[in-house]
């Protein structure tokens, strides 16, 4: 089955390519390898989309690594292998035109050449260099790149030039970000020598300069073996000088940084204090404005504050300490309760004399989260703030804060998630992050009791039935509830699929959406009224005053239900088969131990998409326990039982009683919108004595998340820890 998928997969790619839309091929690709299937041959589709997009070097690493990985004599292997040395051998071509036309010898270009594609590049590179031919050494690496020839040694051979060529500052923060990578460990070691190499370079070359004007160096002389301690000693030199009233010196020492390769975007807002100093006005405020759009958020407010600053007070000589640029705010987040949550910037060991919060008289001492790698902080402020100044170093910020309290639940955790900027964070360090420190801020965001009250704006009913509602007083016997949110075409379609199912329209059973999207409520009674009420079912339709998750959309149409038997449902969810319903309520009703009954999911080609869950610690996560999908990609047929016990169950469709969901209190609310409320209702199931049971006879298709369109948390990084505090959340509940 799988096989089968991708070899279509391949033969969409290929028509895809041959219609020159590469990027689709590529994004196809994408798409299947992210459900988990690989194979040589969607690499090698990979590959040549990537020729076609002109990403020559990357096409080549790409049949280098099917040529590792598959065995000799095998067809994929071949293919790769022709195409690894024609492409290389086109590379090299175009290198040897570059050289060319830039009138130097070659010597290590050429195909036939020993070594690999990379190897003859940087001993180009290496042999140009060496005869101090930089800038034709540093041309050939670009080029390269331009080709796609991507490696960490031709960065490193890059920064190697950059530093002959009198820029350490490139250098070094080259050769920081080398270090950074844990791929290569001979490059990672490498990069960490000789970016303290050039690190010493640039401090004694700064040193040197500020000497030669009578200027004795206050930071300069530190051990520092790492580009940003080299960055922050230059600028805290550069602010000694303007403090001592050492302008022109100041200036001057900012522009040799700058000659040196050092670009940060905080040297240029010090040159701009020093010019004001000297009355250099517009120079400043041109310098000022073009930061104003910086992409450090804390370097573009700062920008943006000096320039309304000058507008305001234009004969104003105001240059500021220029502290704020080692210890800056980028966000305050303030609670119900007054409590205040401060996030920012620290290149110094930040203490908490460095900042408070003044209200009236009253002074408040943080207390400091470490679980931010430096340069980064997050400080806590206990107890009630009811006008909060936040004072750092000396200087008021004038940044607003954020006030949790005026956002309704979840909406304010994703604010959360989102200020703190956790995707910068390492994730094998989550379980810990959120035990010590997260997850109880978290926590203390939960709803109140008044906030889980959920108003129903509108029922209305639908269909054959609806008409005798006044007359027909008979109970259903089974109760189907499914939330809606954001996709009026899954209503659409469910219910026309449902509609061809004679037990789904009889009087036993109740079919009731719920729309937790008070947008789309207009439109679903639209469609309702003019087409779905002709369909042949009777449903009803509850609409929610406000979005309040999935949790509550399944309580608010389980508090409505009448039947005996509580079917929740996804609005992705399409049936297979007529006469599914009866078949699993049998099954409920048949195994009395089973407290919760799931069924198989499908994926459009048959293969299994949730046969049960499982909850399994996650080593990349801290330990933190996640719900894990073990039959996904398999075939249906492997299960025997027509009903088995498993650990945990999806829920995207679940059976069970309605009188043990009610006594449970159905989901709980209390997640950031989703992902564990089925896993944790079925732990709760199990506690009171049931077990959580799979009918595997009984088979549907689902879209796979289709249903959440819309609820995403702002990018991927951050959906991976709403994910990630959820996981915590469900395990802090069953301890």
């Amino acid at each position: 089955m799988v096989d089968e998928l991708l070899d279509a997969c391949c033969r969409e790619c290929i028509a895809l390519r041959e219609a020159s839309r590469a990027d689709l091929s590529l994004a196809l690709i994408e798409i299947i390898e992210l459900d988990g299937y690989t194979s040589s041959w969607l690499k090698d589709n990979r590959a040549r989309a990537l020729l076609a997009q002109g990403f020559l070097g990357q096409s080549v690493y790409l049949w280098e690594e099917i040529k590792r990985i598959e065995p000799v004599g095998s067809e994929a292997r071949k293919v790769a292998s022709n195409m690894s040395v024609e492409v290389s051998a086109e590379i090299l071509h175009r290198l040897q035109v570059h050289c060319d036309l830039d009138g130097w010898v070659i010597q290590s270009l050429h195909p036939a050449g020993e070594g690999t594609l990379l190897e003859k590049i940087i001993r180009e590179a290496i042999s140009l260099r060496k005869s101090q031919r930089l800038n034709d050494s540093l041309g050939l690496l670009e080029a390269a790149e331009a080709l796609g020839v991507h490696s960490g040694w031709i960065v490193d051979n890059k920064a190697r030039v950059w530093l002959e060529l009198g820029q350490p500052a490139k250098a070094a923060r080259t050769w920081e970000e080398l270090r950074q990578q844990k791929d290569d460990y001979v490059l990672q070691k490498a990069a960490e020598s000789n970016e303290s190499l050039a690190c010493y370079q640039l401090l004694k070359e700064l040193d040197r300069f500020s000497s030669k004007q009578g200027w004795k160096a206050k930071y300069l002389a530190d051990k520092i073996f790492t580009a940003q301690e080299a960055e922050l000693a230059c600028l805290k030199e550069i602010i000694s000088a303007r403090e001592a009233d050492l302008l022109d010196l100041s200036i001057s020492m900012a522009e040799h940084c700058q000659l040196m390769g050092m670009e940060s975007g905080w040297l240029l807002d010090n040159k701009a204090r020093g010019l004001i100093l000297l009355e250099r006005r517009q120079e400043a405020l041109q310098i000022w404005q073009q930061l104003s759009s910086d992409s450090d958020e804390a370097l573009s407010a700062m920008a943006r504050e000096m320039l309304e600053l000058n507008r305001q007070h234009p004969q104003l000589n105001y240059s500021g300490s220029g502290s704020r640029l080692i210890n800056c705010i980028e966000q305050i987040l303030q609670f119900s309760d007054g409590r205040l949550l401060v996030k920012g910037k620290s290149s110094d060991t930040l203490t908490a004399t460095d900042l408070l919060v003044l209200d009236a008289d009253i002074t408040l001492t943080p207390t400091f989260w470490k679980f931010l790698a430096r340069p980064h902080f997050v400080a806590e402020f206990p107890g009630t703030v009811s006008t909060p100044q936040i004072w750092m170093n000396g200087v008021r910020n004038q940044s607003v804060p954020i006030d949790l309290s005026q956002f309704p639940w979840p909406q304010r955790a994703e604010i959360l998630l989102e200020q703190l900027d956790l995707e910068n964070h390492p994730t094998h360090q989550a379980n810990q992050l959120l035990g010590n420190h997260l997850g109880s801020v978290i926590r203390s965001l939960h709803p109140s009791p008044e906030e889980l009250l959920v108003e129903i704006s509108h029922c209305e009913n639908f269909g054959a039935k609806s008409r005798q509602s006044a007359m027909d007083h008979s109970i259903p016997r089974i109760s189907i509830i499914i939330p809606l949110f954001g996709r009026l075409d899954l209503l659409e379609a469910q219910l026309v699929a449902l509609a061809t199912d004679p037990e789904l329209c009889s009087a036993e059973v109740e079919l009731i959406y719920v729309v937790d999207d008070p947008d789309l409520l207009e439109p679903v009674l639209h469609w309702c009224r003019r087409t779905g009420g002709h369909l042949g079912l009777s449903f009803t339709v509850l609409g929610l005053d406000r979005n309040h998750g999935f949790a509550a959309a399944c309580n608010t149409g389980a508090a409505h239900a009448r039947g005996e038997t509580l079917v929740v449902m996804n609005s992705d969810v399409f049936p297979k088969n007529s006469g599914w319903l009866f078949h699993l309520v049998e099954h409920l009703n048949n195994n009395p131990w089973a407290g919760i009954l799931g069924t198989i999911l499908l994926y459009p080609d048959g293969s299994v998409q949730h046969a049960g869950m499982s909850s399994v610690p996650a080593a990349a996560f801290g330990g933190l326990r996640l719900n894990r999908h073990p039959g996904k990609g398999l075939s249906a047929q492997v299960y025997q039982e027509p009903v088995q016990e498993v650990e945990l169950l999806s829920g995207a469709l679940l059976c069970l009683p309605r009188a043990l969901y009610q006594r449970l209190g159905g989901f709980r609310q209390t997640f950031i919108r989703g992902d564990f409320e089925d896993s944790d209702l079925c732990q709760r199931i199990k506690e009171e004595g049931f077990l959580c049971a799979l009918a595997t006879d009984v088979q549907l298709w689902h879209g796979e998340r289709q249903s959440f369109a819309g609820r995403e948390v702002k990018g991927a990084g951050l959906q991976i820890w709403r994910v990630l505090a959820n996981a915590w959340l469900a395990q802090d509940g069953r301890r």
